[in-house]
């Protein structure tokens, strides 16, 4: 299959292919003798570094605290600790898991979507110059694909932050010099009543590029061909194998030759419905890559921007026209980029019958993943809510399985996880590979040993020791003194910065992010409420109460001061009495005594969680293995009641809480009762996956 050609011209892009595309050495392999050629293939995929330079000296920053002259520019702590993700010390997390992966002998590695923080182009440069700074030392060749994050937009737009440290540890906020806060001034931020902040600075530097700008910076890093590359193709690639050249590649691989046309209702192009409206021509960068003979990296660039109901068809270019991509994923390439489907088929084919090691790569998920609990956890928390939005559906990862494609690798969820599913063809199956964020908990990524084009061994390496982590923390003092000073309710929790590594860090960022962000804004208020006031052994009391008790009785789970059971009367009172004699007996059935339960909150409950929602099995190294237990205790007692049922039982504390709590526990049991996820082989021949020894540390006791 071969898309065809659109005529959108894009000047930067011809200036830049006329740059780069003078006569070099070049490969014209046939896929016939790459395809003889015996290799164990070594490859390392990070997902979701969100590169921020914090060294950026074109952005005006604080002084660095080296006496060097130079000057940082970082986001509060704040801000971090009420993101899903780490801004600044992505810095320093990427070089040490660049290095770590060149002490391993890999030299090939994959950025799986937002390598960058929101596609500006000191952050775009920044990165570029590590990048450059690791191919030219070691070797290391890089292929990055778009994420959502980079670029957020497909055409440039006007952006920037208004959460920036500057003095005193005040917020300083950055935007570029069309923006309304530097055209209007202040008034134009929403800010909290507590910020004041300093007077903007303005700069084109935080713009958000689209991708014209993003590959003008990045071109020498897997967007384009290499004369290294035995061989490189994207969708609307006019050639193949047999007469691959260089030249024609690099020609072929110019922005304006690599376009889509999206419409409001779906595909457009040949795929275009008589119905379909607000059609325009968007850049897709998908490509095709044979960086060593044998092996064959599929980047997808599985962006999605779809056109606003309202957008203007007399400024195509204009940013407002599209939303973001982040909540659109596969479920939105099978309707508006049913091409790059088909593409993905014709390559699968291909490799197969050329006998290639094909490995796609994108920013998303293409399988759904943590089994039924997905599900739950929308219903625990509202719909759209645990990301499920971004999670695809069976039929979509069904679809993507009916390929040919055997294994992706995505990131976008921060998450540790391996996915499976079997498509409606006989003998058609998909592994899906999420990657967790270097950005996030747990921080690591993913290195791929392949024995051979069918063989291969998956290895996660948690990123735990980072030199500098910690190089920003005397600005963040000055910052929790500022908020100290003024009385902030929400000030975050100092002992963050007594954090002696980066995994530290980064777990006391989940921690915080829980308490600050999740449980205020996240889960319905009675969780919420329950979460905040009980403890370990009353959470097991309650999931064993008499499920005929009244709605109303729900308040005497979270009262402000708890009575001692003694004190209590009537029908609850009898109800916990009973239930307290009956979690006694379970928990000693499992070698605990009930006040063993005492010893973890609700708000702990929480936090492994997320903890387990993040890291799957890598959580058990930080949540201590007598806890686990008892919460074992506690989901089998909240599995084994019957009020969850329908019907009568609606208005009652059976459905106050046990259903609440029942949904929760049984996600928390999924995300560690799936497939191996840590250190494992897969066989793409026959599907199935196998553990491999040694790979995760011992919880805690």
């Amino acid at each position: 299959m071969r898309c065809d050609k659109t005529g959108i011209v894009n000047a930067a892009c011809i200036v830049l292919v006329l740059a780069v595309g003078c006569q070099v050495r070049h490969r014209t392999d046939s896929g016939d003798e790459a395809s003889r050629t015996s290799s164990r293939f070594r490859l390392a995929v990070m997902a979701d570094v969100h590169f921020h330079d914090v060294y950026a000296d074109s952005i005006e920053g604080l002084p660095a605290a080296d006496d060097s002259g130079g000057t940082v520019t970082i986001r509060t702590m704040e801000s971090q600790l009420n993101s899903t993700r780490l801004f600044n010390e992505n810095y320093f997390a990427l070089r040490a898991a660049l290095d770590d992966a060149v002490g391993r002998g890999i030299r090939i590695v994959a950025l799986a979507g937002d390598f960058s923080d929101d596609g500006q182009p000191a952050h775009l440069r920044g990165l570029a110059e590590v990048l450059d700074r690791y191919r030219d030392a070691y070797g290391v060749r890089f292929f990055a694909i778009t994420g959502n994050h980079d670029p957020t937009r497909p055409f440039a737009r006007e952006a920037g932050k208004p959460d920036y440290l500057g003095s005193g540890g005040r917020p300083q906020p950055i935007f570029s010099t069309g923006h309304p806060v530097c055209r209007r001034g202040l008034e134009a931020i929403s800010a909290p009543d507590r910020a004041k902040p300093l007077s903007p600075v303005c700069t084109d530097e935080v713009k958000e590029l689209g991708y014209a700008g993003l590959l003008e910076i990045l071109s020498d890093h897997g967007f384009y061909p290499d004369p290294e590359d035995h061989y490189f193709e994207t969708p609307f690639s006019s050639y193949d194998a047999s007469d691959y050249s260089y030249e024609i590649a690099m020609r072929e691989a110019a922005l304006s030759a690599r376009v889509h046309e999206v419409c409001y209702e779906g595909t457009g192009g040949s795929w275009k419905r008589p119905h379909y409206t607000n059609c325009f021509e968007l850049p897709d960068v998908s490509y095709l890559v044979e960086p060593v003979p044998g092996l064959w990296l599929l980047m997808l660039d599985a962006n999605v921007y779809r056109p606003a109901a309202n957008a203007d068809p007399f400024a195509p270019t204009s940013p407002t026209n599209f939303g973001g991509a982040g909540d659109a994923g596969f479920n939105s390439v099978v309707t508006h980029k049913e091409y790059l489907v088909d593409w993905i088929g014709d390559v699968a084919r291909r490799a197969d019958s050329q006998g290639k090691a094909l490995v796609a790569v994108s920013h998303y998920p293409m399988v759904r993943f943590h089994g039924p609990s997905m599900g739950e956890a929308e219903r625990l928390r509202g719909s759209g809510s645990y990301q499920t939005g971004r999670v695809p559906s069976e039929e979509t990862g069904g679809r993507l399985a009916d390929t040919g494609l055997k294994l992706h690798i995505g990131g976008h969820m921060h998450m540790n996880n391996t996915g499976f599913i079997r498509g409606g063809e006989a003998g058609r199956f998909l592994f899906n590979i999420q990657v967790p964020s270097l950005a996030a908990y747990v921080p690591a990524y993913k290195a791929f040993l392949f024995e051979n084009r069918n063989s291969l061994e998956v290895q996660t390496i948690v990123v735990r020791d980072v030199p500098g982590f910690n190089d920003l923390f005397e600005y963040y003092r000055t910052e929790w003194e500022y908020l100290d000073s003024i009385g902030y309710d929400g000030i975050w929790d100092r002992r963050v910065l007594e954090s002696e590594t980066y995994y530290e860090f980064v777990d006391w960022h989940l921690r915080e992010l829980t308490r600050l962000r999740f449980l205020p804004n996240d889960w319905p208020a009675e969780v919420r409420a329950m979460l905040r006031a009980m403890s370990g052994r009353e959470i097991l009391i309650a999931s064993l109460l008499d499920s005929a008790l009244s709605l109303d009785d729900c308040e005497r789970l979270i009262p402000d001061e708890r009575e001692e059971i003694s004190e209590r009367s009537g029908a609850f009172d009898l109800a916990w009495t009973a239930a307290q004699e009956e979690a006694s007996r379970l928990a000693g059935e499992s070698g605990f005594a009930l006040s063993d339960f005492d010893d973890w909150t609700g708000e702990d409950l929480a936090v492994d969680f997320y903890r387990l929602r993040n890291a799957g099995t890598l959580a058990a190294a930080d949540i201590p293995r007598r806890r686990m237990g008892q919460y074992r205790v506690i989901g089998e007692a909240l599995t084994t009641s019957d009020a969850t049922s329908a019907g009568s039982h609606e208005k009652t504390v059976g459905h106050c809480f046990k259903t609440r709590f029942g949904m929760l526990f049984d996600v928390m049991s999924q995300s560690t009762g799936g497939m191996p996820d840590v250190y494992f082989q897969l066989d793409l021949t026959s599907g199935t996956v196998r553990e491999l020894p040694g790979q995760v540390r011992p919880s805690k006791d």
